[in-house]
């Protein structure tokens, strides 16, 4: 595997679907206000034992192989607590080979909300709220014309 501070999930591809990837925790790209103590990777069917490798690199450090535990589906791996920045964990799981990654922020740290993601809530939020209006006030002419 080799090391890298891109928080990108690379696509997790092999011959069987039972290997495909399902989910991680923490989320891929996902900010946190502390180090978690574990990531998860859950996968579509059971992870055979052996097999098996996973590397978390923490800020500012060489990727270090952690001891994974696999249960059924789900393999987890204790995280080396570095304090904030960009972790990366790669994973190896049979032939399934993988990258995902976190960021846990300074204390006090905000993530900038990108520009458009709340404005197109609360429009959607409006226009759902006229229509509901409009809807009553058919409604109510309706009873009130028979």
């Amino acid at each position: 595997m080799t090391p890298s501070s891109a928080t990108t999930l690379r696509p997790a591809v092999a011959d069987g679907s039972d290997q495909a990837l399902t989910a991680v925790s923490p989320g891929n790209g996902e900010n946190l206000t502390e180090v978690p103590s574990e990531v998860a990777l859950t996968f579509a069917g059971d992870v055979p034992q052996g097999g098996v490798r996973i590397e978390i690199a923490p800020p500012g450090e060489a990727p270090v192989v952690a001891e994974a535990t696999v249960d059924g589906p789900v393999v987890t791996a204790p995280v080396p607590a570095n304090g904030p920045g960009s972790y990366t964990v790669d994973y190896e799981v049979g032939e399934l080979v993988g990258e995902t990654g976190f960021t846990v922020l300074e204390p006090g740290q905000v993530v900038p909300v990108e520009a458009g993601t709340t404005g197109g809530a609360l429009v959607s939020i409006a226009l759902a709220a006229a229509l509901a209006a409009v809807v009553v006030l058919t409604v109510r002419r309706w009873m009130a014309s028979r």
